[in-house]
């Protein structure tokens, strides 16, 4: 699931608004297919809650739609790298690296409480 920060969902659907409202209350499909477009190009947000570490000492989040993801370079002083789990499995090994899967590019990460590193 993808979640965007209210500011910018609010611009987009005013926006959409504004031309239905110009055009007599009527929605074409073009205007839905732009807000479509601009809507997915809005940087989505990604709460990752912390749910322990599985049996390699890895840390394992899991998101809003239940996906389990593991980092598999939890250290301080490098950046977090998120890797889907093999049949979203709490032990399984890591799989896709966030950053290849598509609709996962360019999101940003919150860590619930926090990002558990080593």
């Amino acid at each position: 699931m993808k979640i965007i920060e209210a500011d910018a969902g609010y611009e987009v659907l005013d926006r959409l608004m504004a031309k239905i409202q110009k055009n007599g209350y009527k929605a074409t499909q073009e205007m839905l297919d732009d807000a479509h477009k601009e809507w997915c190009g809005i940087q989505g947000i990604i709460h990752l809650r912390h749910i322990g570490r599985d049996s390699h000492d890895r840390p394992v989040y899991e998101d809003a739609d239940g996906k389990l993801w593991k980092d598999v370079e939890p250290r301080a002083d490098r950046p977090a790298k998120l890797c889907s789990t093999l049949y979203n499995s709490f032990d399984g090994e890591p799989d896709a690296p966030m950053e290849y899967i598509e609709q996962y590019q360019g999101v940003k990460i919150r860590y619930m409480p926090k990002r558990d590193i080593w």
